[in-house]
């Protein structure tokens, strides 16, 4: 698969658009809508990716403060 170049401030702004998403859903409604589009059977099982994803644009990209806050913690 050939590498592709992603948008340092784009990708950012996607993880930071996607925490505030994740801070405002319904923690069953977030699970059951990952689940049925198969990308995932719970929002527990891809967090810890999406964590690693947001450490590796903080330490390979200059985008300032959007990403110090993320969590991807879930609404109730």
């Amino acid at each position: 698969m050939a590498h592709t170049e992603v948008d340092c401030q784009t990708t950012a702004i996607a993880l930071a658009t996607l925490n505030i998403a994740v801070g405002l859903i319904n923690k069953e409604s977030l699970d059951s809508s990952l689940n049925e589009a198969e990308i995932a059977s719970d929002f527990n099982s891809i967090k810890e990716r999406l964590i690693e994803l947001k450490n590796h644009v903080k330490d390979h990209c200059s985008v300032g403060g959007v990403l110090d806050n993320i969590r991807f913690d879930q609404g109730s």
